[in-house]
């Protein structure tokens, strides 16, 4: 009887341990909780395949992207424009649609409040944004080690409205009732020199093309948005042999970094993609150099050998 009560006592601890043991961390089926105030950038940090093409998909539809670094960790930025209330967020491989990181966006919402249906009808964005340009991994210091999951840092940005922007005041005529004249669109400030930055030129690797695009990494490093409209990239080191990349009308928001892709393609301003349609832009030594509509030097950076 002894020698029976001792097996179903080894049993229990052996199962109870097994139970401890087997409690895995955060994956990213686990949906993450974060606080998502309107106006304000957060950074989904996690892992993914080094390299790869990300999109962050907010309920069912597309308001960012970007890529995971060469050591497979992405930080990509996300600015709610919605209504209050509490929304799926996945990011997904671009190529297949895997989902490698989950979170719940509180909208205006405490974080620790009863999840409930989200509203169905996203709120109107601003006039300036001509879509949801948030992309491309954005540097930062507080990446999560190898081995780690996801972690969210919240960047606060400036509240008051851009200098320039003009709001007429409400027209009225007789024996009619008040009209209010459109609003005119924010005056984007005259850019300084590295208000946006070239972060990196990342190159095609030789030995497996097909695993790394060739790309240069653009962010915006001041607390104001710029449109970008007419502004060129160019490789200067190859002149003429290498007409210039011309943005085409699209504003950059603070902390967003956008990506201009040495391929052909369709340039998605959703996700912040640009594409020169042509290949083999960049070699080690060349200079970039980030100019505005103006012809004035914002930001330049020398390729350098990895």
């Amino acid at each position: 009887m002894a020698y029976r009560a001792i097996v179903v006592l080894t049993l229990l601890i052996a199962g109870l341990s097994m139970l401890i043991a087997g409690a895995s961390p955060l994956r990213a089926a686990d949906p993450l909780p974060l606080s998502c105030p309107n106006g304000q950038t957060v950074l989904l940090q996690g892992r993914a395949p080094p390299a790869e093409a990300l999109l962050i998909v907010l309920g069912e539809r597309p308001v960012g992207g970007g890529a995971a670094d060469r050591g497979g960790v992405y930080s990509l930025p996300l600015r709610a424009r919605e209504r209050p209330g509490v929304y799926p967020v996945e990011v997904q491989l671009r190529s297949t649609r895997a989902v490698v990181g989950r979170f719940t966006c509180f909208v205006d919402t405490p974080v620790d409040s009863t999840p409930t249906a989200s509203p169905t009808a996203p709120a109107p964005e601003r006039a300036v944004t001509p879509t949801a340009p948030l992309t491309r991994p954005v540097a930062t210091a507080t990446l999560p080690p190898a081995g780690a999951t996801t972690s969210v840092v919240v960047v606060p940005t400036a509240t008051s409205a851009p200098s320039g922007s003009v709001t007429p005041a409400p027209t009225t005529t007789a024996g009619a009732s008040p009209t209010v004249s459109p609003t005119t669109s924010a005056v984007t400030p005259t850019p300084r020199p590295n208000d946006i930055q070239i972060d990196e030129i990342v190159l095609r690797d030789a030995t497996a093309p097909s695993q790394r695009r060739e790309y240069v990494e653009i962010r915006n490093a001041s607390a104001q948005p710029i449109n970008i409209s007419g502004w060129q990239l160019r490789n200067v080191t190859r002149g003429s042999a290498i007409p210039p990349f011309v943005f085409p009308d699209y504003v950059i928001e603070p902390a967003q970094s956008i990506g201009v892709f040495s391929a052909v393609g369709t340039n998605d301003l959703i996700a912040g993609d640009f594409f020169w349609n042509r290949t083999e832009i960049w070699r080690v030594g060349d200079r970039a150099e980030l100019r505005d509509s103006n012809d004035r030097l914002i930001s330049f950076l020398v390729v350098i050998e990895e």
